[in-house]
């Protein structure tokens, strides 16, 4: 019997190679989840490349909450696997040394932010790159923003203007022909005051 329901679901549910689509027990059939094998669906905090920030994200987060590192990164863990605020306060307080719910949203939404801050600051950094202005002294102010108020109050003076019609015209050099039309207006202007 239990061969032909792991026979159905093998032809109804296929799976990745290398992964058990269910395990039989004495009564019933549980059915595992398959196992993430692509690095697309996992998070930018478990990105492999960025261990580093990773690192700093665990550590800057347990200074600012006072709980250890280790809290920390469970607690990332278990809301990148899909856990809410509440299944983990409640069911997980093995793996998070009982932190509660005030906690574990406050890990989430701090993690949020970093990530954020982390993607603002790099695009920051290729714009000025791309535009030549990056010096060393403001790479390193840029990487040292520890909010992102302060990292664009530091990138306020060197974002592009906006693009207006003017400025357009301006770098299709049309610039001579509007001062050449500009100064018969207002002598216009000045031979008819009241004509306006």
């Amino acid at each position: 019997m239990m061969e032909d329901i792991n026979s159905f679901f093998r032809d109804k549910c296929p799976l990745p190679p290398n992964d058990e689509p269910f395990a039989a027990t004495k009564n019933r059939t549980l059915f595992l989840l398959p196992a993430i094998h692509s690095a697309d669906r996992l998070s930018p905090f478990f990105n492999p490349d960025t261990t580093t920030m990773n690192n700093t994200y665990i550590h800057t987060i347990a200074k600012e909450l006072s709980i250890s590192p280790k809290q920390v990164s469970a607690t990332a863990r278990l809301l990148d696997e899909g856990g809410t605020v509440p299944f983990i306060s409640r069911y997980r307080k093995e793996a998070t040394g009982s932190l509660d719910e005030i906690a574990v949203s406050a890990v989430r939404d701090r993690l949020g932010e970093l990530a954020e801050l982390d993607k603002r600051r790099d695009a920051i950094l290729a714009s000025l790159t791309e535009r030549d202005l990056l010096t060393d002294d403001l790479k390193k102010a840029i990487t040292g923003a520890a909010d992102k108020t302060t990292l664009e109050d530091i990138y306020l003076p060197h974002r592009p203007k906006r693009r207006t019609r003017g400025s357009m015209a301006r770098e299709r050099g049309l610039e001579p022909l509007a001062t050449c039309c500009s100064p018969s207006a207002d002598r216009t202007r000045q031979a008819r005051p009241n004509a306006l």
